[in-house]
């Protein structure tokens, strides 16, 4: 079940393929008729990160706001970058194109 599960985030204020994963994610939390264990994690400004959710027609998910060198060495080269963590292990990595609801109902059931 949920226990220990989570889906972390990685978006650039930005990038115009981490809007439409954030809305993407918006879209299968809504299909799936339940609140997903999404944390995003950002660089940059308050006010970036508030325009990203507005232009992204997305929910607004828990997220954080980290240091850009944290951010890179965490998330890697690839924006966005989508991980299913279990017990603080990655379990899987996403991007943008391969985020999709069988494999996000397949990894928290």
């Amino acid at each position: 079940m949920l226990k220990n599960k989570q889906i972390l985030c990685f978006f650039s204020p930005g990038c115009t393929y981490c809007r439409f994963a954030a809305r993407k994610l918006t879209i299968i939390q809504e299909r799936m008729n339940r609140q997903l264990p999404v944390k995003c994690f950002f660089f940059g400004s308050e006010q970036d990160i508030k325009k990203f959710w507005k232009v992204a027609e997305s929910s607004l998910f828990n997220y954080q706001i980290i240091e850009a060198k944290v951010f890179f060495e965490i998330s890697g080269s690839r924006l966005p970058s989508i991980l299913f963590v279990k017990d603080s292990s990655i379990v899987e990595s996403h991007g943008y194109v391969s985020l999709n609801q069988e494999n996000i109902t397949k990894f928290l059931y």
